[in-house]
């Protein structure tokens, strides 16, 4: 768990080398020409100095912002010492949910101990525990969720649902009857809307109506793009918009969802 009590821990110092490969390896995998120069971005690799009690494998942890500021250049030979130490721990509430915000300084000293550069990275995590759905207005927009159905996984809907209409599993029989192929059950169309919604409100509330309809087939392949904002909010109940797309940007569904909390 990250805390506000790993404020002002750091590492030891690690020593650091400035090797020509090394350099150019970077430079060539961030696509600028290697002129012998070390490119600016270079300390941002500078990840071996390792802080007690700070675990940066958090699922879900992303990259927020980076601040790189130089007393000089860096070049190819230098010997440096470098340390790393916790500069900020805060959290912050967005409109779903609480996020940690940890603050990572990065100092390099040259072998005379003057100070070479500086380097601020700013990690975020989310925060366990429940979404933060309370914090929506009305006209806010909820996440969006991707979905690209595929022949194994209406097969699995169909066994599940037992719902074998060929017009699901078998492409001729679909043609013959007039549809352009094999299409996706409605209703497992539906339940990924579900699961939009249910990853959305967490624990915070539960979906107490669910109202849709299928404006156009799904077919297996189809990138589907799910979507909504809160059209009416009151004290107990949330309602939304919600909506589904094709790559053609057709709308697929539509319909309405009211979650309780």
């Amino acid at each position: 768990m990250i805390g506000k009590e790993l404020i002002g821990r750091e590492s030891e110092s690690v020593v650091l080398k400035i090797r020509l490969e090394e350099v150019r390896r970077f430079a060539e995998g961030i696509g600028i020409p290697f002129n012998g120069e070390v490119p600016v971005t270079y300390i941002g690799t500078l990840l071996h100095a390792d802080i007690p009690g700070l675990e940066l494998t958090n699922a879900g942890m992303i990259h927020g912002e980076q601040k790189i500021a130089y007393r000089r250049s860096l070049s190819v030979g230098d010997s440096l010492t470098y340390k790393r130490r916790i500069k900020d721990v805060h959290e912050r509430t967005s409109k779903l949910e609480k996020i940690m915000l940890v603050v990572l300084e990065t100092t390099g000293y040259d072998l005379t101990g003057e100070l070479v550069f500086s380097c601020s990275s700013t990690l975020i995590t989310p925060v366990k525990g429940d979404k933060c759905l309370n914090n929506y207005q009305v006209s806010d927009r909820g996440p969006i969720r991707e979905w690209e159905p595929n022949h194994v996984q209406i097969r699995q809907f169909a066994e599940a649902s037992g719902d074998f209409n060929p017009i699901y599993l078998d492409d001729t029989y679909a043609r013959q009857v007039g549809l352009e192929g094999m299409v996706a059950h409605g209703t497992l169309t539906m339940g990924q809307l579900e699961a939009m919604l249910t990853e959305w409100i967490g624990k915070t509330g539960r979906i107490s109506k669910l109202n849709v309809r299928f404006e156009q087939v799904v077919r297996p392949g189809d990138k589907i793009t799910f979507c909504g904002s809160i059209r009416l909010r009151t004290e107990k109940v949330i309602v939304c918009d919600i909506v589904a797309y094709n790559k053609k940007e057709e709308i697929v569904l539509s319909g309405l969802a009211h979650i309780v909390n």
